[in-house]
């Protein structure tokens, strides 16, 4: 019976369209060249940060490439809107667990 219950409760949460929807952006960003192009970019510019450590001049510009490439990811559409519906679903998912 409260498997039956907890089981409702879960394929309830699943259709809600805020679910369906962060579940769709997610595979979207998964299968986007354009995302996984800037995520190895982002990640090559975080190694040759650290690697410039020693020579101030070459860490800044490091350091500058890599906060541009930084704000590009953040404020691509698909990401901006994953972000933001991760932090409404969780807003929802503890609600539902303060709830139970």
């Amino acid at each position: 019976m409260l498997e039956e219950k907890v089981q409702d409760l879960v394929d309830e949460i699943h259709r809600q369209t805020i679910v369906v929807e962060y579940f769709r952006l997610r595979n979207l960003i998964e299968q986007s060249p354009e995302i996984k192009a800037l995520r190895k970019q982002l990640s090559d510019a975080q190694v040759a940060l650290s690697l410039s450590f020693v020579d101030p001049k070459q860490h800044e510009a490091k350091k500058t490439f890599y906060e541009t490439l930084l704000s590009e990811f953040n404020n691509h559409p698909l990401i901006a809107n994953y972000e933001s519906l991760k932090s409404e679903l969780r807003d929802l998912l503890k609600n539902i667990a303060e709830l139970l």
